[in-house]
């Protein structure tokens, strides 16, 4: 399981150390405390991060606003209707390689089946 120092999780985040220790503090972020510092893990903060979308930070790195939200919104319909049209796509191949492979056949054993 990889970890961070509340410096890199912070970086990470693009919220101030401060920020991430009191997240510690709260129980909001899984961490252990080290002899010299703090490891945090890092699905914790990656679970944490995803639940800070649509919270306005003062930094302005993490900020969210509701045409993010709709722009993400409109991505993820993209993706949707891309994965549809790569599927049907699949399926023409596979129709067309079939149909190749019948075509290869002698022309006499196309009649035998």
């Amino acid at each position: 399981m990889a970890t961070l120092t509340p410096n890199e999780a912070a970086k990470v985040a693009h919220v101030s150390r401060g920020t991430i220790m009191k997240a510690i503090k709260d129980d909001k972020i899984k961490a252990k405390r080290t002899n010299i510092s703090w490891q945090i893990e890092r699905d914790s903060l990656d679970i944490w991060i995803a639940g800070r979308v649509g919270v306005s930070v003062l930094s302005g790195a993490m900020a969210r606003d509701d045409s993010t939200l709709s722009e993400l919104t409109g991505i993820r319909t993209e993706n949707a209707v891309l994965i549809e049209r790569l599927a049907s796509k699949d399926d023409l191949i596979s129709r067309l390689e079939s149909e190749v492979e019948y075509l290869r056949q002698p022309f006499w054993k196309r009649f035998l089946k």
